[in-house]
């Protein structure tokens, strides 16, 4: 959850416009069709066989800042909802974000959640972003929407154990 506050953060530019959250909402386009292993699934089509592994995982195709009015009507009452339930609570003054999840231009979900004050004072203060690699080991980027899209992905890709349960098989007949 910590990398959707922080691309919410930089793509609604909370940290300047806190209000941004009332009128806008986070639109995150997702792929349901990526291979967990995509290097031995390349291979293997390459090969001309059918991939050994079907695990399929989560992939974050674009992120994007859109009019709150496009969210259903009934998500933007459990937004207004959420936020009034924060009024009796410590955490009134967090920004709330509406995000929209789709798939193949269809709405999977949509979710309402409070930023945190660590992921505001994380983009306040420009930290550059941490990420773990397989090949490289750890290492850091600019702080960006772009570098945190990639480092979530990457989160889900090295996610072996599927403790984020975003990982699934696909039964195909197909070679897909």
């Amino acid at each position: 959850m910590y990398h959707l506050q922080l691309c919410a953060i930089l793509e609604l530019d909370l940290v300047d416009r806190p209000a941004n959250a009332f009128d806008h909402c986070l639109y995150v386009a997702v792929d349901t069709e990526m291979p967990a292993d995509p290097m031995g699934h390349l291979q293997a089509r390459l090969n001309g066989q059918v991939n050994p592994d079907p695990t399929y995982i989560l992939w974050v195709r674009r992120i994007e800042k859109k009019p709150i009015e496009l969210a259903s009507p009934a998500a933007r009452d459990s937004y207004r909802a959420f936020k009034a339930s924060l009024s009796t609570t410590g955490m009134s003054d967090w920004p709330v974000v509406l995000v929209v999840f789709t798939t193949n231009n269809s709405v999977i979900t949509e979710i309402s959640y409070a930023v945190e004050p660590k992921p505001m004072q994380h983009c306040r203060e420009k930290r550059p972003s941490t990420y773990l690699s397989g090949m490289s080991g750890r290492g850091e980027l600019p702080l960006s929407k772009e570098t945190i899209r990639e480092d979530l992905n990457n989160l889900i890709l090295m996610d072996k154990s599927n403790q984020y349960l975003l990982r699934t098989k696909f039964k195909s007949n197909s070679s897909a």
